[in-house]
């Protein structure tokens, strides 16, 4: 859209799509599903509560990941290596200064 000639003055517009819910109603039939059409946002939640009643398994949480507040041992390693490093290359530093 970087072409398109007064793009960065147009803004944000609504347009008004009317949808045809008899074809939906009929697409949901014939694949054994069902149509709802909630014309309002405060339709939702009647929406929800009719889908939630329809669902036919019932599905648990996924379960939660216990998450150690320790590091990897590898780490802790490569840690303590670093360190071990900084320290010898500056003790050597010295000496041979």
């Amino acid at each position: 859209m970087a072409g398109a000639p007064g793009a960065a003055r147009a803004g944000l517009r609504f347009e008004r799509h009317d949808l045809d819910a008899e074809t939906l109603a009929l697409v949901a039939r014939s694949s054994g599903g069902r149509f709802f059409h909630a014309r309002r946002a405060q339709d939702l939640g009647a929406v929800y509560a009719e889908i939630d009643a329809l669902e036919r398994v019932p599905r648990r949480p996924p379960p939660r990941l216990r998450r150690d507040a320790r590091p990897e041992p590898a780490l802790a390693v490569a840690g303590g290596l670093l360190v071990l490093e900084t320290l010898l290359s500056r003790m050597l530093r010295r000496t041979l200064a």
